[in-house]
């Protein structure tokens, strides 16, 4: 990772190059280059196929939609993007809707109205959590995961409050890159 935490060797500052584009990637463990080389993963390839452009990965793993907004809102923004590109994995769907997804993470919840309410924020401490044992909120993700992926815990209610709150966030990460000036694509 470069000095600011991001993938790849190249450092960057807030100020674009002049007569650059300038490309934001934001995404999950894909976007970020789980198990490749600097050389292999899509924001390098990007790099080659568009020379004139400067393209600054942001992906993070077990990174959920709602994460993605966050980073977004407090790192992305201030960049100047031209275009920001969301490496879209329908697990994210899932993971926005944990409070527990690799590690202790904020979540967002989509009130009545349509507006997102961040919950969980500042995230807890990892060692205020550890002596919860059997509270282990990662194992109480787990089984609540394994049993829904059975096919015994979904309901009509679940799954449309999962595809409503990743519209919500979706909609609210298009919203926070036009406003910043710049492209969303999805």
């Amino acid at each position: 990772t470069n000095k600011r935490g991001f993938r790849g060797r190249r450092d960057f500052s807030a100020e674009k190059q002049p007569g650059k584009t300038r490309i934001l990637l934001i995404g999950d463990s894909f976007t970020f280059g789980e198990g490749v080389s600097d050389w292999e993963t899509y924001a390098t390839q990007l790099q080659r196929m568009r020379p004139q452009t400067e393209i600054i990965n942001l992906g993070m793993h077990g990174y959920s939609h709602d994460q993605m907004l966050i980073l977004l809102r407090e790192e992305g923004s201030r960049l100047h993007p031209d275009i920001v590109i969301l490496g879209f994995v329908y697990d994210n769907t899932e993971r926005s809707l944990l409070e527990f997804s690799d590690c202790t993470k904020p979540r967002f919840l989509l009130g009545a109205d349509g507006e997102l309410t961040l919950t969980n924020s500042p995230v807890p401490k990892p060692e205020s959590i550890i002596g919860w044992h059997w509270l282990n909120p990662k194992l109480l993700d787990f089984l609540e995961i394994a049993w829904k992926r059975a096919g015994y815990g979904y309901s009509v209610s679940h799954k449309w409050d999962k595809h409503h709150l990743t519209r919500a966030i979706l909609r609210e990460i298009a919203d926070t890159v036009v406003e910043a000036g710049a492209n969303p694509l999805f």
